[in-house]
């Protein structure tokens, strides 16, 4: 990530949505040991978070991949509107991981249009952004 898209909001996104990474994790331990689970699946469910928690990461330092834009169309405001996006979404994934996990962990049933709301939030979050990223490209061409 170049050091000028690390902003003091970009920064305390970032270390929020580690935070409640780490929290998933620490509650898939918890979950495990107090329900009696395998540790195949902690493992499994913890390196899942970590894969697409990584592959958002990636999208933050390369953020032209999103949009499969050449590398001088996605600068300024766009490359901006894009890196919001993409870590945007990376909490809103987290966020979405923890709440059923917390739900897990105390011993009762997450209501059931739960998933569909985290679903619905993340296609309408990164459609408000994209429908601004195809307007900032309208504007500079």
């Amino acid at each position: 990530m170049r050091r000028r898209d690390l902003t003091v909001p970009a920064l305390l996104l970032e270390a929020v949505t580690i935070i409640i990474a780490v929290t998933y994790m620490v509650l898939q331990i918890a979950y495990g040991i107090h329900y009696h689970r395998g540790p195949l699946m902690i493992i499994m469910n913890c390196v899942v978070m970590l894969v697409v928690y990584a592959f958002f990461t990636l999208l933050s330092i390369y953020p032209e991949w999103v949009n499969r834009l050449p590398e001088e169309t996605s600068r300024g405001k766009v490359r901006t509107l894009t890196l919001w996006m993409v870590r945007l979404e990376k909490l809103i994934f987290s966020v979405g991981l923890v709440i059923p996990c917390v739900f897990d962990v105390i011993g009762r049933e997450i209501p059931g249009p739960a998933s569909l709301i985290l679903v619905a939030c993340m296609i309408l979050s990164a459609a408000g952004f994209e429908w601004a990223i195809i307007r900032e490209i309208k504007k500079q061409s």
